[in-house]
């Protein structure tokens, strides 16, 4: 076995820290990965697999990590240790070292990953103890937030959350592993989840010290686990972003926009005030659309790398601040304004743009860039025949055609297939003049790069404040845009519901002809079952209700020609079927667990929709507890949106009974997805297996059995 280089011994000795981790090892421009790391970084990323001394290597130029990182841990789940090279060769060389020292300066986990997308990327880490604790951050916006839940509402907050990654006692994993399992890190017991977040923090070697703000539910409606899943509000049910509520309302114009819009969906609320200011301020932005072309400054101020980052956050900050001095904010928004902040000054009076690129104002500067700029005037003069080049490898050196001889005094650099790089000692005379001039240059422009930094830094609240109120800014425009231009409107509160002109907001975008229709619940009507065939749009018009409440609580205007709602406390909606192969729920299980919550949490200020309860078993099974939940929401007083295919239990007194209207040609069923009262003679579901062509045979026996069941049903009643 050949003898280990100290380069391989380094790698080696840092490898073994990390191996269940892909490690990027620093060398020049590139960073390495070796063996087993270097095949399966090549094959996810179709790099070269090259050798290195008889060994696997593939190469990513450092310019790029950024991008092979996303794809790494975003796209393939890996976890990836970013080794760099510490010191300097020069420092090394002071130090009697044979090689830079390199130490894991960060690892890079789907919750750490910082990228360019709007969305939030949280870290939570949870615990128990007789309530849920969580703690959360973003880390590249630095946002750290707690909130408590019940053990009952667990599953609904961390849908909201949308972590990426979950840190958990391993005695606490029974309860998320079936749901969480991919995304699941257990940890030993720690006290609080404030210290299980912190500890896995450093052991990422982010430097970060968690600041949570806690958030105050007080205000927030409960919403059952899978309410805004069925809902469709963040995708639909197959997983697709493009068909939902929010993709439809996003006409933001900013990362913080967009993130802000995505937690007011999730939040709905329970106070006629903050609605009520939230609907003045659209009604304002109505009037007044403003074009909001600002960077993410919420990320940009907690990753500041370079003196052009810096320049881009001044001229964002003071275009914030111009937008926010043109308008007359409503009082919702003018609260929310931050004093001056003051590092604005110093970035326009440091920085400045000259020949299309960013320049600092410095004397020393100057002078150095001027005497360094003399220096390769001169050396150019050294060998007129053939330009000055220069490039990191090799420094300064002039290139000449293969053939061509030069005089002695000339050093061969480098020799390519048709050219030679060649030095002297006058050029390296000149280089190492340059050099000085360049280290000087260095540490003015760290310094200084330093001191803006740190003047930002030093504001961050301040300008976490602004990108707050931008953010608002943004949101609502956006909802005044959607106010606009889908004909939406803004509802009223009152203790009853009364909607006129009720539209899916989805699927109105889809289809052009929409139907509208109504809802008017109270007092004495707070139930309401409706039947008809299926497809005839009893599912849409449930949702629709629930979405127009939904939407009215986050303070939005809503599809309607006219709404007057209740305010309500809780919005529980179980709409669809299907069962949960990941946690071995059936199709039947997965509507019971819906409804068992719902009714659990219900208030007589919670509004319930139960899409065709009871199908997913027998017929007797389905009837009797669909008729037992009816007569449990009309005991509770309940409000409520029912469906069902059972028309067998109906009438039921103390629900009004409305059916999708339906003309029966010949048994050619049309269906005119308009409510009208009453309960529909059928399902109708023969009328659409005839019209989807079942075999023949298939179509005769059904009607036959039909038949004989319709008998059987009645003779067992009498």
């Amino acid at each position: 076995m050949n003898k280990m280089t100290a380069l391989e011994e380094q790698y080696y000795e840092i490898k073994k820290q990390y191996q269940d981790t892909i490690v990027c090892f620093q060398l020049g421009d590139f960073y390495e990965m070796w063996n087993e790391d270097a095949e399966i970084v090549s094959k996810l990323l179709g790099l070269t697999l090259t050798k290195r001394n008889h060994k696997p290597m593939a190469g990513i130029p450092v310019g790029n990590i950024d991008f092979y990182l996303s794809k790494l841990v975003k796209e393939h789940e890996l976890k990836v240790a970013i080794c760099e090279q510490i010191e300097t060769p020069e420092e090394a060389k002071k130090n009697n070292r044979s090689i830079v020292t390199r130490a894991v300066i960060k690892i890079v986990t789907p919750g750490s990953l910082v990228t360019d997308l709007p969305d939030n990327n949280y870290i939570l880490a949870c615990t128990f103890n007789g309530t849920w604790q969580l703690v959360y951050v973003d880390i590249a916006t630095g946002e750290c937030l707690a909130e408590e839940t019940s053990h009952d509402f667990l599953l609904s907050t961390i849908y909201k959350i949308a972590p990426t990654e979950i840190i958990l006692p391993k005695h606490l994993s029974d309860h998320l592993v079936k749901y969480y399992d991919d995304i699941l890190h257990l940890v030993d017991e720690y006290e609080n989840a404030y210290d299980i977040l912190q500890n896995y923090l450093n052991s990422l070697k982010i430097n970060i010290t968690l600041q949570p703000v806690q958030i105050n539910k007080k205000y927030f409606i409960n919403l059952g686990t899978n309410t805004l899943r069925n809902l469709e509000v963040f995708s639909d049910l197959s997983g697709n972003m493009k068909n939902s509520l929010y993709n439809l309302l996003n006409k933001t114009q900013t990362s913080m926009g967009k993130r802000l819009l995505k937690k007011i969906l999730a939040n709905p609320i329970y106070n006629i005030n903050i609605i009520q200011e939230r609907q003045e301020c659209i009604e304002y932005f109505m009037e007044h659309i403003v074009k909001i072309n600002i960077i993410d400054l919420s990320k940009q101020i907690y990753s500041i790398k370079s003196i052009d980052q810096i320049y881009k956050i001044g001229e964002n900050i003071a275009q914030a601040m111009k937008i926010i001095h043109q308008l007359s904010l409503p009082s919702f928004l003018y609260k929310m304004q931050t004093c001056k902040i003051n590092c604005i000054k110093l970035i326009e009076s440091t920085l400045y743009i000259k020949d299309d690129k960013i320049s600092i104002r410095n004397n020393h500067l100057e002078k150095y860039e001027e005497e360094k700029n003399i220096l390769i005037s001169q050396m150019e003069k050294v060998y007129p025949k053939s330009k000055v080049k220069y490039n990191t490898l090799l420094g300064y050196f002039i290139e000449t055609n293969k053939n061509i001889i030069m005089p002695d005094e000339y050093i061969l650099k480098q020799d390519l297939s048709t050219t030679k790089r060649y030095t002297s000692l006058q050029i390296m005379h000149y280089e190492s003049q340059i050099h000085h001039l360049n280290n000087k240059i260095e540490e003015i422009e760290f310094s200084i790069f330093d001191s803006l930094r740190n003047a930002i830094e030093q504001e961050q609240s301040e300008i976490n404040k602004l990108s707050d109120l931008i953010a608002h800014i943004d949101y609502f425009v956006s909802a005044a845009k959607c106010a606009l231009e889908y004909n939406y409107i803004k509802p009223i509160f009152g203790d009853t519901l009364d909607i006129k002109g009720a539209r899916h907001a989805i699927i109105e975008q889809y289809k052009k002809d929409f139907i509208s229709n109504d809802c008017i619940l109270n007092e004495e009507k707070m139930i309401i079952c409706i039947t008809g065939p299926n497809m005839g749009g009893k599912s849409t018009y449930l949702r629709s209700i629930a979405l127009i409440i939904l939407m009215a609580q986050c303070g939005m205007y809503v599809p309607a020609s006219y709404a007057k709602l209740k305010l309500f406390d809780g919005l529980f909606v179980r709409i669809g079927a299907g069962d949960n192969i990941f946690t071995g729920d059936s199709t039947f299980q997965v509507e019971m667990l819906e409804c068992a919550e719902a009714l659990k949490h219900s208030t007589p200020n919670t509004f319930i929709v139960f899409d065709e309860v009871g199908r997913g078993t027998s017929i007797r099974d389905g009837i009797s507890i669909s008729y037992a939940i009816c007569s449990y929401l009309i005991t509770k007083k309940i409000y409520a949106l029912v469906s069902t295919h059972y028309l067998e239990m109906l009438p039921i007194d103390g629900i009004e009974h409305y059916r999708i209207k339906t003309i029966n040609n010949n048994s050619n069923i049309s269906v005119l997805y308009e409510l009208e009262p009453g309960i529909a003679e059928s399902s109708f579901g023969l009328n659409i297996a005839k019209c989807v062509e079942l075999p023949k045979e298939v179509l005769q026996k059904s009607y036959e059995n039909y038949n004989k069941l319709i008998i059987k049903f009645n003779s067992s009643l009498n």
